[in-house]
């Protein structure tokens, strides 16, 4: 009994592959399209049989007929009868006007008066007539031929008939002909429907294999295991779904890697200021002075400032992904005099000087938040990593079809191993001096971002001790 259920169990399950979902459809597709074929390839050729015996019994009939018009009932006409008797295998009376039976071939009903609706309408019409019969269990062909006899130099009259020919034959003959023709046709069609068969549980297999990869990875992709790859090497359009599939793992398994380190950095990030404004309350005591609360309460208003300007650049960084690009054109100069006014106050106390040596006859189209943050960004570190008496150049250069706007200091520069990684999130050369100076490693990551929304590209020319020029390359500008 057990067996019985598992095997049930199995066959079910079977029925549920798609590879055998795959071979029934086609199967009885090909099936009914073979029974269809079949049928009237068999009628078409059944037809063709009986028009051909038609003619033949037509023709011969024709032939007595005439025999008859010309020597009447003579010996003569009845050797003909009985010869073309035995070649037609059939049955052939010559009747008068009135239906009586002048000549039997089987010397039955001479003498006798017959009539059926082939007889009749011989009668009446003068013409051909034909019709279908069963005797004995078997079917039958009768036709009827006018005979008419010749006046003066003319073979026929319809105003002068004499009675007609009338041919019973057994169409057997032609029932067999049509069976072992329909008999090839009928295991001419099982070969194909078998092969059919056979190469649909093929191409289901085939279409089945790759899928059954496709569901075994996305099963490991939802038990955790992001790197999964499936290797199917196809030109078809599963094998674009296999090479998507995997461009999408790739792609999962960087953003949770990337959602890894960026909890694990902004846990570090957060954790230091918090801990340092901790430390400064627990080491304040009521004993302690007016002045020594002063101080303490400066330190947490700082590390505070440091806090709300990481979680707002957190914020920017996170909302890159659903920014919508308002472009315009931007006159460069006058935008860049803006930013200047606005940032200056943070290089007073290194005594930085500002040169906007953009031209003035230059547009770019942007959108101007982004370009201002990109700008922005890039301003502050080259304050923040500056030198005492240096210098900050912001300038454009046109090279080609493309408009390089450049951002350049003579600060502490930037080793040339880590120029490379500049651009990725919460990336600092130096930590603690980056912490120092009050950077968290995000702003250059939201430059990039906002470059990458523009199409444009970046690069970085930097040397220790010497300074960093940073330059954009766009082409969406245009001369005023």
């Amino acid at each position: 009994m057990g067996s019985w259920l598992l095997f049930q169990e199995g066959c079910h399950l079977s029925m549920k592959r798609l590879s055998f979902r795959f071979t029934m459809v086609f199967g009885i597709m090909v099936f009914i399209s073979c029974v269809i074929v079949d049928s009237l390839l068999i009628f078409t050729y059944y037809k063709k049989e009986l028009k051909q015996l038609e003619d033949n019994i037509q023709k011969n009939g024709n032939i007595i007929a005439s025999f008859r018009a010309y020597y009447g009932d003579s010996l003569e006409l009845m050797d003909l009868v009985n010869r073309y008797e035995e070649n037609m295998s059939g049955r052939i009376l010559i009747l008068n006007d009135d239906g009586e039976v002048i000549i039997d071939s089987q010397d039955i009903l001479v003498g006798e008066l017959i009539s059926n609706k082939e007889i009749r309408k011989t009668q009446e019409t003068k013409t051909m007539a034909s019709g279908y019969y069963y005797s004995n269990g078997k079917k039958m062909l009768m036709m009827t031929i006018p005979v008419f006899q010749p006046v003066g130099t003319y073979y026929r009259e319809l105003n002068y008939r004499d009675g007609m020919v009338l041919i019973s034959v057994y169409v057997q003959d032609v029932i067999e002909n049509v069976w072992d023709y329909g008999k090839k046709v009928l295991e001419f069609s099982l070969i194909i429907w078998i092969a059919i068969i056979i190469l649909s549980c093929w191409a289901g297999y085939c279409v089945e294999k790759p899928v059954k990869k496709l569901i075994d990875a996305s099963k490991r992709i939802l038990e955790g295991d992001l790197k999964v790859q499936v290797n199917i090497d196809r030109k078809d359009e599963i094998g674009i779904l296999a090479k998507t599939f995997n461009q999408m793992c790739r792609h999962l398994d960087f953003i949770e890697s990337n959602r890894r380190t960026f909890i694990s950095n902004v846990s570090h990030e957060l954790k230091t200021p918090l801990a340092s404004i901790q430390a400064l309350i627990e080491s304040l005591d009521e004993n302690d002075s007016i002045e020594t609360y002063q101080e303490y309460l400066a330190d947490i208003s700082k590390e505070v400032n440091r806090l709300s300007k990481l979680v707002q650049s957190l914020l920017t960084a996170s909302r890159l992904e659903e920014i919508k690009l308002d472009k315009e054109y931007i006159p460069i100069k006058d935008f860049v005099n803006e930013i200047i006014k606005q940032i200056s106050a943070l290089s007073r106390d290194k005594k930085i000087e500002w040169y906007n040596e953009c031209d003035e006859n230059i547009e770019i189209l942007a959108d101007r938040n982004g370009l201002k943050e990109v700008m922005i960004n890039l301003m502050d570190n080259s304050i923040r990593y500056g030198k005492e008496n240096g210098f900050i150049k912001i300038y454009t250069q046109k090279e080609d079809s493309y408009l390089i706007l450049g951002v350049a200091d003579n600060g502490i520069g930037i080793p040339e191993e880590s120029q490379e990684h500049i651009f990725d999130n919460f990336y600092t050369v130096n930590r603690s001096r980056a912490r120092k100076q009050g950077g968290s490693g995000v702003g250059l990551y939201i430059v990039k971002k906002i470059i990458d929304l523009h199409r444009w590209e970046i690069k970085i020319e930097s040397d220790i001790d010497q300074g960093t020029d940073i330059q954009i390359f766009l082409k969406d500008f245009r001369v005023v």
